[in-house]
């Protein structure tokens, strides 16, 4: 059975999420623009932003719908479902190697 996150843990967790939502809300129009050109150039797919060091200049990868084998049932449905026009499916690349989409 896996352990269940104290309540410290989950504090730490919604922290780290509410940074996130942050940056992303910061970042948004250029995400969606890069995300636009990437999908026309590549098709469908996921911004892989390497978010471990919490840089304002984030590297910045796109990850092809085609390319996505280490995807969750989930995240390939975000993929497959995303409004190319309006929208972006971001994936931050965070320490510990985690990923969050």
């Amino acid at each position: 059975m896996a352990r269940q996150p104290d309540a410290s843990e989950q504090d730490a967790d919604q922290h780290d999420a509410n940074i996130d939502q942050q940056w992303l809300q910061k970042n948004l129009d250029t995400l969606l623009r890069k995300a636009q050109g990437f999908y026309q150039e590549h098709g469908r797919g996921a911004l892989l932003i390497d978010h471990r060091e919490r840089q304002q200049d984030a590297a910045i990868r796109y990850i092809p719908q085609s390319e996505s084998r280490v995807l969750s049932q989930d995240e390939k449905r975000m993929l497959r479902e995303y409004d190319p026009n309006a929208q972006a499916v971001v994936a931050l690349l965070k320490p510990g190697n985690r990923l969050s989409v």
